[in-house]
């Protein structure tokens, strides 16, 4: 049987076929750090895998009281253009960790001024596992009322209404380029089609 032919899960599959033989922080700040490891592959040849960490995440796909989806069309400097997004954002790491869901309600008031009354968890994904060391949570946050937002300095953001039909359209059309965003948003399509 050719490795095309086989199922996922029908190969050989060991829990650490790489061992890390040393392992460096050259960068790190609050918001993420570079990890450089030198490390023995499953071919016994010796690497050096350079990789970030950073906190893990949640996004949540807001969807108010009158039922329209709230969507962050937000500029990014790194890609130098504008993004629609969802909101989102770290877990706060200390000494205890920050809860989930107090992440989201955090993030949901301070990017796009929502409370929402339940919340609804969906799943974790890993957000680029070949060069990041992250996870991000998704929520569906429903009957959200606005407020004011409480943007950071470096945040420029703009909150919009949309129909959710239309937040889904886009997220298919690829209109919503964000990945995590558009998949969080997919992720979530069964629920909010079941209403």
């Amino acid at each position: 049987m050719s490795d095309s032919d086989k199922r996922p899960g029908a190969w050989d599959e060991p829990e650490q076929p790489w061992t890390t033989l040393t392992s460096e922080r050259p960068y790190v700040t609050p918001w993420l750090a570079i990890r450089r490891d030198t490390v023995r592959t499953h071919t016994g040849a010796e690497i050096t895998y350079s990789y970030m960490e950073r906190p893990d995440c949640v996004a949540i796909v807001p969807v108010t009281t009158t039922g329209e989806m709230l969507l962050l069309r937000q500029y990014r400097y790194p890609i130098r253009a504008w993004c629609w997004e969802v909101p989102m954002g770290g877990i706060e790491e200390g000494e205890d960790g920050e809860d989930p869901e107090a992440t989201v309600s955090r993030e949901l008031l301070e990017e796009a001024g929502g409370l929402a009354a339940s919340l609804r968890y969906i799943t974790t994904f890993y957000t680029a596992n070949g060069a990041v060391r992250q996870q991000c949570m998704v929520y569906l946050a429903r009957d959200v009322e606005l407020q004011q937002a409480d943007h950071e300095p470096t945040e420029l953001i703009h909150v919009t209404s949309v129909p959710v039909a239309e937040a889904l359209r886009m997220a298919h059309a690829g209109e919503i380029t964000d990945s995590l965003s558009a998949l969080s948003i997919l992720l979530c399509e069964p629920y909010l089609a079941s209403g």
